[in-house]
């Protein structure tokens, strides 16, 4: 799309109505989009403190902040999220995401169950669930996980790469030949 011109309506919408934190946070994204990053935090800052319940709000300063490898302040921001909407899928992924790159996978796995129990169909929450499970030693549950990832994507070779490396590890050699 034209981000530029989008950006300037936007910029006209919060003119005529400063409080429509929705505007607000679709600037934050353009100006994201854009690499200004700076100007994304402003306007979900702004759109948070106009309306701190808003979880999208909290969802998309969390993303920018693990972005600029924030991920303690990120990981606050996606329980904000939740707390808000618990049945925010994204949240619950985006959380287990920062919780595993610092390390905590026992609440990663969490994080990534209720993002999956929420939307079933969510491949990529799937995938993170078994990289958690697999990196606790849990290879049967991973196994499963990818084994989801294959079925809900069987044209993406990342899921039968998962497979197979699984059960390469699991000492299943006979089976990880026919993945």
């Amino acid at each position: 799309g034209d981000l530029p011109a989008a950006v300037e309506c936007l910029r006209r919408a919060i003119e005529l109505a400063p409080e429509y934190v929705e505007a607000r946070c679709d600037l934050g994204n353009c100006w994201k989009l854009l690499g200004n990053l700076d100007e994304a935090e402003a306007c979900y800052r702004r759109a948070l403190e106009l309306k701190p319940e808003l979880a999208a709000g909290h969802l998309n300063l969390g993303i920018l902040c693990e972005e600029r490898g924030a991920v303690t302040e990120a990981a606050s921001c996606y329980r904000r999220a939740i707390g808000i909407d618990p049945t925010l899928a994204a949240g619950h992924h985006a959380l287990g995401t920062a919780l595993l790159k610092e390390g905590k996978y026992h609440e990663a796995a969490e994080s990534f169950r209720c993002a999956v129990f929420i939307a079933p169909q969510r491949v990529e929450s799937h995938c993170q669930l078994g990289n958690c499970l697999a990196l606790m030693g849990e290879l049967g549950e991973a196994f499963a996980c990818y084994q989801r990832v294959a079925e809900l994507k069987p044209w993406a070779a990342g899921g039968y790469h998962n497979l197979g490396t699984v059960l390469h590890t699991s000492g299943a050699f006979r089976e990880a030949i026919g993945c």
